[in-house]
């Protein structure tokens, strides 16, 4: 199963026309993704979570987010259930089932996993998380804001490159540079 900070797996999804769908396609890539594994349709829970991903539309694309519900049943039934409750949402297939296996989600009615610009994970929400979509904007919120640019005092000796490396490893390089230079 994939956690916090793993990097999403390439998936063979396919769009509402039968088309194939890459979450690493340039009209995207560079976004927060949210994607819905609805594993089952007939739960009321996922019913009511992909109308509050629907009305929150505009504020997940404030935030620089793209929310895809994915599915394992065929199109007409998938698009047809986003139609019916007025979503500007697109649903996506999983064939494979490589999503909901990675995120152990096969026998979930609904996991949401927000993905950062880079492809890695950011949050997993399953049934102990009574509203994904305020955990969702939440944590898209609070990764923004410490992505924003900011002026800096003086220009250190170093490249900034955002979510490369984690906390733990970082403080590690800083350590070692620390205590044995730049070796």
């Amino acid at each position: 199963m994939l956690s916090v900070g793993d990097i999403v797996p390439t998936a063979v999804l396919a769009a509402e026309d039968g088309s194939s769908f890459d979450l690493l396609a340039d009209d995207v890539a560079g976004n927060y993704t949210i994607l819905l594994l609805c594993g089952d349709m007939t739960d009321e829970r996922v019913m009511a979570e992909l109308e509050r991903f629907g009305k929150a539309g505009d504020a997940i694309a404030a935030a620089g987010g793209l929310a895809f519900p994915v599915f394992r049943e065929p199109f007409a039934h998938a698009g047809l259930v986003c139609r019916e409750l007025g979503l500007p949402l697109s649903p996506v297939t999983d064939r494979s089932g490589t999503l909901f296996e990675a995120f152990s989600a096969a026998g979930d009615a609904l996991t949401t996993v927000v993905v950062r610009p880079n492809n890695h994970v950011m949050a997993i929400f399953g049934a102990g998380v009574a509203d994904h979509t305020a955990a969702a904007l939440k944590t898209i919120a609070e990764d923004a804001e410490n992505r924003a640019p900011r002026l800096m005092s003086r220009q250190p000796p170093v490249l900034v490159v955002p979510d490369v490396l984690s906390r733990k490893d970082c403080d590690h390089l800083i350590s070692v540079f620390t205590f044995q230079g730049n070796v």
